[in-house]
């Protein structure tokens, strides 16, 4: 680096212009003299203005602005990181536009999407290959639809950046299926009757009747006149309150992490589930959160932004640790839970405080369905 063509503009807030000059005729420094309206600016090369820094330890100065290939060194340093990144994306992007990384194969049917990912397989089309041009995948698609014709009604192949998207339906056989014979609803777990819905077969149970595991719901028996008449596959649907007792233990004090707006940003390469960071970090307590840039070959390369935090001891008020308890106590019930199913109540039953941590039993009601056909199990 030629240091020479290289120049600093700076003021000295604390010295006066008389007192600035004398220090650099001193030293031999030429020096420019830049007048603004209420400041007075020096020009000098950065290898004299490395010399001023060393001789004139007291100046408070302050720095303009580089001038010359110093400036974009300095520029460099400063955001060497992001230019790095950047540059190791466009290689990535460059060398990986040319392949394809993944195949997504949208079918709720499993037999089928195995099928399709078999007959790319036969043509050539896997994760980490050359991508087809357009033409080659219209005839892969064809051939595929010509071989399989009795399982696929149609398919599409799409590229979509590195990936490709296949969209298949599978043709709908005219086959009709035979339920079995003869079968009952039992119920799968202990609870209090709410609403039945009986499609086929008779209802044994009505609402607020309590019921125990093993029970039976609905009959597959047709009777009349106490005599079995038919015998069918009992089909319906019995809801019931089920209740459970939750234990839960809050600490009341607790720690709370207050990001301070020290950041910085590394690269990670990660390998067999280990991390092995490009830049050493020099923060202690922090969060980070990170982005894929490129994946190939199991090995994955990420971009980190590391946020230094400040750790924060807090302490639950009574009735906060009572809440939070509920809170925990719902979301584990509610993980058991389907669709049509809720909570429908909840109650604390006993809440006592032991060694700075508060036990909590919480009962809940759920309303679920309880029905089960012997021909599933329970």
């Amino acid at each position: 680096m030629q240091l020479k063509k290289n120049y600093v503009i700076f003021n000295v807030l604390n010295r006066s212009e008389f007192q600035v000059i004398k220090d650099f005729n001193y030293l031999k420094i030429p020096v420019d003299i830049i007048r603004g309206k209420s400041n007075v600016y020096y020009k000098i090369s950065y290898v004299d203005f490395t010399k001023t820094k060393e001789n004139f330890s007291l100046y408070d100065i302050c720095i303009i602005r580089y001038a010359g290939f110093i400036y974009w060194y300095k520029l460099f340093r400063k955001y060497y990181l992001a230019i790095i990144e950047l540059f190791i994306s466009i290689i990535i992007v460059f060398i990986t536009s040319f392949f394809i990384v993944d195949i997504d194969i949208e079918s709720n049917d499993k037999v089928i999407k195995e099928l399709v990912k078999n007959a790319l397989k036969e043509e050539k089309i896997y994760p980490f290959t050359i991508k087809k041009s357009y033409n080659q995948l219209q005839l892969i698609k064809d051939k595929i639809k010509d071989i399989y014709q009795k399982d696929i009604d149609w398919i599409e192949i799409t590229n979509v950046g590195m990936k490709y998207i296949v969209n298949v339906e599978k043709r709908i056989q005219n086959n009709i299926e035979y339920s079995p014979s003869y079968c009952n609803i039992y119920a799968k777990k202990d609870g209090m009757v709410k609403r039945v819905k009986t499609y086929q077969g008779i209802s044994n149970v009505a609402m607020n009747d309590y019921v125990r595991k093993g029970d039976l719901l609905i009959s597959g028996d047709i009777k009349l006149n106490e005599e079995t008449i038919q015998q069918v596959c009992a089909n319906g649907v019995v809801y019931a309150e089920v209740w459970y007792i939750v234990n839960v233990d809050i600490p009341l004090n607790y720690y709370e992490y207050e990001p301070i707006n020290k950041i910085r940003n590394n690269i990670i390469i990660e390998y067999d589930d280990k991390e092995y960071p490009i830049f050493k970090n020099r923060l202690v307590n922090y969060k980070s959160s990170k982005s894929l840039i490129w994946e190939i070959l199991g090995i994955k390369i990420y971009k980190r932004v590391d946020n230094e935090v400040r750790k924060i001891s807090k302490k639950y008020t009574y009735q906060e640790a009572i809440d939070k308890a509920i809170r925990i106590a719902n979301d584990r019930v509610k993980i058991k839970l389907e669709k049509d199913e809720k909570i429908v109540k909840q109650k604390v039953l006993q809440k006592q405080v032991i060694d700075s941590t508060i036990k909590v039993d919480i009962f809940i009601i759920t309303e679920e369905k309880i029905g089960v056909s012997n021909i599933e199990g329970w």
